[in-house]
């Protein structure tokens, strides 16, 4: 069940490999080819080297690799089709909680709806230079934790971290 996104309208899709594709992004992990964005099929079939489209920003995406993953372990396929859990290769602009679907028949699954983070700290760099690396590694941590956020603050000149809690930002502190 959804929505359409022109009309607001609820539609529901048959859990079948021959109705519309559809899936939604549930986590997103950067990878050395890469971002592994992990989707849950719902409905049609997903084949490797097409486009589909995120109607929530409408925007089109290419799948240039799919996987069916086992621990680390990964076996490469030619298409998946509803009820499966894959992760694929090739996505820019989708992230979790987003829906994936056929161009014709969009439809917008239920978001995932994320907390507000309850805490907040200031970080900053060691060095001028890390400065730069600072905003890409907390660009990377953002797309894979829908729960934390991280703003500068032009005020004060300081880059404030959020989170879910102390232990939350204490993770994030080591993977920066």
């Amino acid at each position: 069940k959804g929505i359409d996104p022109k009309t607001d309208e609820a539609i529901e899709l048959p859990n079948s490999p021959d109705a519309p594709f559809s899936a939604l992004v549930f986590k997103v992990v950067p990878d050395s080819h890469g971002d592994l964005t992990y989707i849950r099929i719902y409905s049609g079939t997903l084949k490797k080297g097409s486009r589909i489209l995120n109607p929530g920003n409408d925007r089109k995406e290419n799948v240039s690799r799919i996987y069916e993953m086992h621990a680390k372990d990964r076996e490469s396929l030619e298409e998946v089709s509803a009820g499966h859990i894959a992760a694929v290769i090739g996505l820019k602009n989708s992230f979790t909680g987003d829906t994936l679907c056929d161009a014709t028949d969009k439809i917008i699954l239920e978001k995932m709806e994320f907390p507000e983070p309850v805490i907040s700290m200031s970080i900053e760099p060691n060095t001028a230079e890390d400065k730069k690396k600072l905003g890409e590694a907390l660009t990377t941590i953002r797309r894979e934790d829908p729960s934390f956020k991280s703003n500068y603050n032009d005020e004060t000149g300081e880059t404030i971290i959020a989170g879910m809690g102390e232990l939350h930002l204490e993770i994030i502190k080591n993977k920066l």
